[in-house]
């Protein structure tokens, strides 16, 4: 399944919501300097950059900064493509993303790399940030333009997420647009992603689960104690810091966990207990051992933080879930509905459309462990029916 983000990138620079940056943007770039992005995550940095690399048929070369963490790395990579020409004689773009993961004591002298690098390229370079402002970034800001962004205006949302429910018939209505625009806080990308992720089951928008920035900003929290210190009590106290669901808070885990954890083994260990925690959610769901909650609560949280064999410092950017594990369940959920329909269909004579028409009608009888067996569903069937 690919990311609407993806399917529906922009395919020119009058698509980008940033019109003055975007023309300020091109002329610096024809003119070879380098440039700062500057701006909360989401609002098109780097978009911006592969659109304007596109339109005026330039390479470009992208870099994550976390990805080149000392000064050899940098000097050999970015040095190295920044004063040669590109293979077939064309204009480069060199994009260094997100700067900010240069941090702590294993990044230092990145920042300083960067800074030696730049009078010397022969090709633009465009670097995105989240704050252009912050003191370590100020050798680079000298030798370069910055560029702030702001967040993306609600009528540009809107008229993007209109457009992709028009071209994937999602059934949709300006209230719950307006759910997503809200939540979303001018975080285009963070609006697709939820419309994509509650969309997922018969093309129609599902806002049960539609959590708040401010949600967003305590499960930030949640995880900075869990993946950055070795204090299991504060790891496991520091889920009643937010009101969010311990699913919720699984997911956060699963996504962000690789980020983190450099080690394999620290890795494999930590998933070990993320894997034990979802057996016991299972159990919970399946068999209502409501007892079993705290190993799950302590499996994710004091877990997670002892699975570690090491301390990880500098700046890990957390980022909420693309929901792609969200959007597979909601496929298998759907399979598994399609499936019950059928095997119902057959035992009270009608069709399976007609079960699938009037399923909220049908879910309670079908929780009856009798007829549960009269039906032979298996074990993941009966967990769909006890999730519902």
């Amino acid at each position: 399944m690919k990311l609407w983000n993806d399917k529906y990138k922009p395919s020119s620079l009058e698509e980008i919501p940033h019109p003055q940056a975007t023309s300020i943007l091109k002329t610096a770039v024809e003119n070879k300097r380098t440039l700062i992005l500057s701006g909360p995550p989401g609002i098109g940095k780097s978009t911006l950059a592969h659109t304007l690399a596109k339109v005026g048929d330039y390479e470009i070369l992208e870099v994550n900064a976390s990805d080149v963490r000392n000064k050899d790395q940098i000097e050999k990579i970015i040095g190295g493509a920044s004063e040669q020409m590109s293979l077939f004689n064309r204009e480069k773009i060199i994009l260094i993303d997100e700067i900010d993961g240069l941090s702590g004591k294993n990044d230092r002298g990145g920042v300083q790399a960067i800074a030696a690098i730049l009078p010397k390229a022969k090709h633009a370079v465009i670097i995105t940030t989240n704050d252009a402002y912050d003191s370590k970034l100020k050798s680079i800001k000298k030798l370069a333009t910055i560029i702030d962004l702001n967040k993306v205006q609600n009528n540009h949302i809107r008229n993007i997420l209109k457009k992709i429910c028009e071209e994937e018939n999602i059934d949709h209505s300006e209230e719950e647009l307006n759910e997503l625009i809200l939540k979303a806080s001018g975080d285009l990308r963070a609006a697709i992603n939820d419309l994509q992720a509650h969309s997922a089951i018969n093309n129609k928008i599902d806002l049960g689960e539609l959590i708040s920035r401010d949600a967003e900003e305590s499960l930030l929290y949640v995880l900075t104690n869990i993946f950055k210190q070795n204090n299991i009590y504060k790891s496991m106290n520091a889920l009643d810091r937010t009101d969010e669901s311990l699913d919720e808070v699984f997911l956060w885990v699963d996504h962000n966990l690789p980020r983190e954890y450099k080690k394999s083994e620290d890795l494999i260990k930590a998933y070990e207990k993320l894997a034990l925690a979802d057996v016991f959610r299972g159990r919970i769901r399946r068999q209502q051992y409501w007892r079993y909650l705290v190993y799950q609560r302590v499996l994710i949280s004091a877990g997670i933080t002892l699975s570690k064999s090491t301390y990880y410092p500098g700046f890990t950017k957390y980022e909420r879930t693309r929901r792609l594990l969200k959007i597979w369940w909601a496929n298998r959920r759907n399979a598994h509905k399609k499936a019950i329909a059928a095997k119902l269909a057959k035992k009270v004579h009608t069709s399976t459309k007609d079960i699938l028409n009037n399923f909220s009608l049908y879910k309670r009888i079908l929780k009856n462990e009798a007829i549960t067996k009269e039906l032979r569903l298996d074990a993941e069937q009966i967990d769909f029916i006890h999730s519902i």
